[in-house]
Formats: C-alpha cells, sequence, structure tokens
C-alpha cells in the first residue's frame, strides 16, 4: 500500500493518483499544505455508480422526511411560518394578519404596535416564492384561503427544509470518501446521520436549525475540497452557504466564524509554529470569554461591538502569526483574496438580516429578542440572554435524559474518540469541528432557555450534527460493528421520537425518550403522516413508510456494478 509518510521513494506514483508527498510545495494553484495526508488507500468506486448510490440514499432520507409533516401547536414553527406568509402575501414583515398567529403573538417581537417574527429571516426568504407558487396554485384549484395558506405551509417545509436534508445526505455520502470509507460504511454512516440524529425530526417542520445544518455542511465540505486546489468559485459558494447559515440560526453564526478562521488556516497554507501561535491565541480568547461570564455575566462580551473587535483582533494575530511583513507582495494579495472572496460574500449575505432588523426595529443591530411580546425576561440577562454556563445544563444537553444530545443519538458519541483520530491526518479540520461543537454547547448552556421549550432534544446543537458526524464516520472505519450497532440503536430512537410527538412535550417531562416509547407502544402517534390521510391509524399508519424504505434500501444493496 502506498504509503505518505516516506517508505515510498517513487514520487511520481504520488502524482499518479492525484495525491502530494507532505510538505511538498507547487507553484500552480495548488496550495502548499503541511498536512495534507487524504486517503491513498481510498477505494476507485466507479462514479455512475457512487451517483446512483448517493441518489437511492437521497431518496430513501426524502420519503422518510416527506412521510411525516407538522399539524400545528408550536410557537417557534408558527412564527416562522408568519413571517413567510407575511413577506409572501404582503411584502412586509409585520406578521399581524397571520390566521394563526396567537393572541399575545407567540414566539415573536412586538414593536411600535406590531408583532414581527423573531426568527432569523434566512429560510423564510428562500421559502417565500415556493408558498407564492403552492398557495396560488391551490386558489387556482378551488382550494379556500385559509386551507389553501396551511397546505402551502406544509408543501413549502418539503422544498426548503426536507428536500436540501436528503441533499446534503447524499453529499455527505459522496464527501465520506475522503476519510478512505467504503460504499457500504458511508451507507451507514449518512443513514446514520439523516435517521438516527435530530435531523429526521427537525426535517419535518421548519424550525430553522436543519436548513442552517444543511448551510453549514455544505459550506464546510466546499472548504475541504480547498485543499487540493483553491477555487474562487467554491470559495464564495462556501461563502454564501456560510452567511445563509448565520442568518438561519444563531449557533449557525458561531459555526460560520469557525469556518472563517478555517479560510484563513487554508488560504495562507501554514503550519506548525505558526499554526499553534493561532491557536494558541484562540484558546486564551475563548477561555477570557468563558471566564468573564463565570465572573460577571458575560461582563464585557455582552457588547456586540465587543465581540466583533475581539474578531480582528484575532486576524491580527492570524497576520503576525504568519509574518505578513516578510511575505512578498504577490503572495499576500493572493492569500487575501481568499479569504476575502468568502468573507465578502458570506459578509454580503448577513448584511440582509442587518437590513431587515433596521426595518423591523430600527437599527441593524436591534434584535427581535429584546422586543419578545411573551418571553422577554429570558433575553435580559447577558446577551441575548446567554449568561453563565450551568454544569447541569451541560450534563442534560449531552448525556442527560431531559435534552441528551448523546443520549438520543448514541452513534454521536462515537464523534469524540473520531476527532481525535481525525486530528492525526487532518489536524486543522479535527480542530474546527471539534472547536466550532463546544462553543456551541458551551453557549447553550448558558442560555436563559437552554431546553429549548417544548420541542425534542438540543435543537440549539443540530447546526453542529454533520460536522460531527464526519468525526463518527473515522471510528466507522475502525470499529464498523460498533457503528452500526449505535446506528440501529439511533435510528429506532429517533423514528419512535418523531413518529410520536417531536413538538409539543411539556417541559415537566424529565425524560422525553420514555414518554415517547410510551406513546408509541400504546399507539398514541400525534405528528402527522401520510398513512393517516388514507386511513391508518397508530403504529399501522407507518407501513406505507416501512414498504417504501425496505425497497429502496434494497435497491440501494444491489447497486453493486454497471451490470447489475
Amino acid at each position: 500500500m502506498l504509503s505518505l509518510h516516506g517508505d515510498c521513494t517513487d514520487e511520481s506514483a504520488f502524482f499518479a493518483r492525484g495525491l502530494k508527498p507532505s510538505g511538498l510545495l507547487d507553484a500552480g494553484k495548488r496550495l502548499p499544505y503541511h498536512d495534507l495526508r487524504i486517503m491513498a488507500d481510498r477505494e476507485r468506486e466507479d462514479p455512475v455508480l457512487e451517483r446512483r448510490r448517493a441518489v437511492l440514499i437521497g431518496l430513501a432520507l426524502l420519503c422518510c422526511y416527506g412521510y411525516f409533516f407538522y399539524l400545528g401547536g408550536n410557537w417557534n414553527v408558527q412564527s416562522r411560518n408568519a413571517q413567510i406568509y407575511a413577506l409572501a402575501e404582503q411584502g412586509s414583515l409585520v406578521i399581524d394578519e397571520y390566521p394563526g398567529l396567537p393572541e399575545d403573538g407567540g414566539d415573536a417581537a412586538k414593536y411600535n404596535g406590531h408583532y414581527y417574527s423573531d426568527k432569523l429571516i434566512g429560510p423564510s426568504l428562500v421559502a417565500v416564492p415556493v408558498y407564492w407558487a403552492a398557495r396560488r396554485a391551490l386558489s387556482a384549484a378551488g382550494v379556500d384561503f385559509r386551507p389553501a395558506v396551511y397546505v402551502a405551509l406544509r408543501i413549502t417545509n418539503f422544498f426548503v427544509n426536507a428536500v436540501p436534508s436528503a441533499l446534503l445526505a447524499a453529499l455527505l455520502y459522496l464527501f465520506l470518501a475522503e476519510l478512505g470509507l467504503s460504499s457500504g460504511l458511508r451507507a451507514w454512516v449518512t443513514l446514520a446521520y439523516g435517521l438516527g440524529t435530530l435531523a429526521l425530526p427537525y426535517s419535518t417542520a421548519l424550525f430553522g436549525h436543519q436548513f442552517a445544518a444543511v448551510c453549514v455542511g455544505g459550506a464546510f465540505m466546499l472548504l475541504w475540497q480547498q485543499r487540493q486546489g483553491w477555487s474562487a468559485a467554491r470559495g464564495a459558494a462556501a461563502g454564501a452557504l456560510a452567511g445563509l447559515g448565520a442568518i438561519s440560526d444563531f449557533m449557525a453564526l458561531v459555526i460560520a466564524f469557525f469556518l472563517g478562521l478555517y479560510v484563513v488556516w487554508l488560504a495562507v497554507g501554514r503550519a506548525g509554529r505558526e499554526t499553534r501561535r493561532v491557536a494558541v491565541f484562540a484558546l486564551i480568547a475563548a477561555a477570557g470569554a468563558v471566564g468573564a461570564g463565570a465572573l460577571a455575566d458575560l461582563g464585557a462580551i455582552s457588547d456586540l461591538m465587543a465581540l466583533v473587535t475581539t474578531f480582528f483582533l484575532g486576524l491580527y494575530v492570524v497576520w503576525l502569526a504568519v509574518g505578513r511583513a516578510g511575505i512578498e507582495a504577490a503572495r499576500a494579495r493572493r492569500e487575501t483574496g481568499r479569504v476575502a472572496v468568502f468573507a465578502v460574500v458570506a459578509g454580503l449575505v448577513l448584511c440582509v438580516q442587518l437590513g431587515a432588523n433596521w426595518a423591523s426595529f430600527g437599527g441593524p443591530f436591534e434584535l427581535a429578542q429584546a422586543h419578545h411580546a411573551t418571553l422577554g425576561a429570558h433575553h435580559e440577562a447577558g446577551f441575548l440572554g446567554i449568561g453563565k454556563p450551568k454544569l447541569e445544563a451541560l450534563y442534560q444537553l449531552t448525556f442527560g435524559p431531559y435534552r441528551g444530545l448523546f443520549f438520543g443519538s448514541p452513534v454521536l458519541l462515537l464523534a469524540l474518540p473520531g476527532l481525535f483520530l481525525l486530528g492525526r491526518k487532518m489536524r486543522a479540520e479535527a480542530i474546527i469541528i471539534g472547536a466550532a461543537w463546544a462553543t456551541v454547547l458551551v453557549i447553550n448552556s448558558g442560555y436563559a432557555d437552554w431546553p429549548a421549550g417544548t420541542a425534542y432534544g438540543p435543537r440549539y446543537q443540530i447546526a453542529a450534527i454533520p460536522l460531527l458526524m464526519i468525526g463518527a464516520g473515522e471510528v466507522a472505519r475502525r470499529a464498523p460493528f460498533m457503528f452500526k450497532a449505535l446506528t440501529v440503536i439511533s435510528i429506532v430512537v429517533m423514528v419512535i421520537v418523531c413518529a410520536q410527538n417531536p413538538f409539543w412535550i411539556p417541559v415537566d417531562v424529565r425524560n422525553p425518550l420514555g414518554a415517547a416509547l410510551g406513546g408509541f407502544a400504546a399507539g398514541d402517534l400525534e405528528h402527522a403522516n401520510v398513512g393517516m390521510l388514507i386511513g391508518l391509524t397508530g403504529i399501522v399508519s407507518l407501513l406505507p413508510l416501512v414498504v417504501v424504505e425496505a425497497g429502496l434500501l434494497y435497491g440501494l444493496r444491489l447497486v453493486r456494478t454497471r451490470k447489475q
């Protein structure tokens, strides 16, 4: 087997396989990476069969996501739907006229006598043309206005939430070849993500978290490809996705910051001492932020401009670490341009949210949470309601039964050792993924409403799950039986939760999974599905889905050779 660690003297063999030995500099468009070690023993799969497998996996997940649909009752989804309705029907951000608006506004902001959705605007902007076309088509077919609105919003979720989620899974299957996984293991990892994590229930209703996860996952995979050769188009696309994720979910904004650091590392293409300098600054800054929160309820970092200033100080440290003054002007311009493409595109997308804030509340940094109609107390302390990290919350958001990420999806436990294994050959990527998720977790634990209302699971962490699955994929290659066993458990758990009731769980239920298991066993399925539309009830209503999924997965198993 060809090795990248010095036991092969025929350098031409590296280039014949499209790989480069460690540290080799290239005067062309390819980048000089110190630790570029893409697996040399990666399978050379037939591209036609690869695409077929990806399509079958995507279809299997899409059928599952589309089989369930949201009935109503969750304030978060209602607020999102109200925003889509107001933009499409009235060309306004004011949601007063939305038919399903609760009397007190629900999950909305109230400003100058009008209600506004408190949701970030990204998913709603993407949803507007889909809703507009669907509602008018239904009305033209003779459906009354209110039912047409209701059905059009469900159709909108399918195309704006379920379809992108299934597409991300198909792309994840293709992407995991970078880790050297066989086609069979890649299918397992992809199905573990699509059916064994919160991606399943949150692809059936438009909260915004899963849409942001698609953006974050897509941006990361695009940036990963920059390792093999820089492309301005890929950088711009990654910036657009990162920006769209940032205006779809606040935690995706946090992850977008780490993606920006990844872009800097990719553009500069240096490792060793310089990387350690930047890492030391990042760790000190993070420790300082946590320390400030512990001492003074976020103190100085509760000011948004202080956070912005810290970001630019970080860029200055990067500049110092790589010794900008000593690098020739041409290279400096090239590397600055690479970072600028990502940053400018992401910034332009972010400006859309700032404009919406301005139009709604009179200033670009005036956020809806400061004017919340019903939950204002949650956002008064610290920055947007984020205060000191809480140990109880950290436990319950990870291993605990109340909102535990690993409790509901044990396959994600493998991401922890997986990131360590990934870091042996791709240190920057492992650090970025681990730091992004850890930051999201700490912020979530410091939020006043860290359980996130009545919905199942730690939904504020959803945007980071695609990245964690990349780490888990490393363990799948080394311990496939363990990975498959945990995948089966995770899928069973998530299917039961999704079928039973994922979006209306009383906050005093301390073990939502136990409640879901009990309800499912009793045949009490409260999340609407297609089987119910054709008259099936209880667990039997899932039978059509089981048949369709079995057929698609059997077809996936048969795709082995071009002849078959």
